[in-house]
């Protein structure tokens, strides 16, 4: 199990959880573990959406993208909310995005159209919130399952990531409202080496290290589920 293989201990705050996301390499967000998630080892003092930025996980989202090196995080596995830290990454992208640029998998058949227009808007404004990629995507309330849809395929795909918070700000500059998420593409919140990397990585090879690694985490995984956990 993780604690035996890699030294996991008691998550007591966000400063232990990213010590040990560093070490497992890539986890569920959560309480999900079908195929294997760090929730497991959270403390009872661990408590979700309180606020305290220190032991509700749902804080470290945003903590961990913007003040520590290298991890990673947003709608990864299942379509839902996930962590790959640096290391990992350039494995999964060789699975996923087979050694192609987005334009490739465009050209491919592999992006839908309001795929490319998200992904348009924010590799051409570097980042962006998700209130502004609505307002630019022009979405009527019929359009808002779609276009949520498309965001989270993108993110699947790894193809783009959360990155920041932002707030909507009134006619004074004053922000108001709920923190909405910030997206960015891959390559600007790893680096263009993450993705060249990735491009000199085997697919087949890619899928069975994670796999391998997955079976030291969870022997007992049902190998359908991994599978389908690798792949996205």
């Amino acid at each position: 199990m993780i604690k035996a293989m890699n030294g996991i201990e008691t998550i007591t705050n966000f400063s232990t959880f990213c010590d040990a996301l560093r070490k497992v390499g890539f986890t569920q967000g959560g309480s999900d573990n079908t195929v294997c998630s760090l929730a497991r080892y959270f403390d009872p003092c661990i408590q979700w959406h309180t606020g305290d930025a220190d032991t509700d996980p749902w804080e470290w989202r945003i903590r961990a993208v913007t003040e520590c090196e290298g991890l990673a995080y947003g709608k990864v596995f299942f379509k839902k909310s996930g962590w790959i830290t640096k290391e990992w990454y350039p494995y999964f992208l060789a699975v996923r995005r087979q050694g192609k640029t987005f334009d490739e998998l465009y050209a491919d058949g592999h992006v839908t159209h309001m795929e490319k227009r998200i992904y348009d808007a924010i590799r051409e404004n570097i980042r962006l919130p998700y209130f502004e990629i609505r307002e630019r995507m022009s979405c009527s309330k019929e359009d808002r399952a779609r276009f949520d849809s498309a965001l989270t395929k993108l993110q699947s795909k790894l193809l783009i990531t959360i990155c920041d918070k932002a707030y909507k700000l009134s006619k004074t500059g004053v922000p108001y409202g709920w923190a909405c998420t910030v997206f960015c593409t891959i390559e600007d919140f790893l680096g263009g080496n993450c993705l060249e990397d990735s491009y000199k990585i085997n697919p087949d090879k890619a899928f069975s290290k994670i796999m391998d690694h997955i079976l030291v985490i969870n022997p007992k995984v049902d190998a359908k589920l991994a599978s389908k956990f690798i792949k996205g």
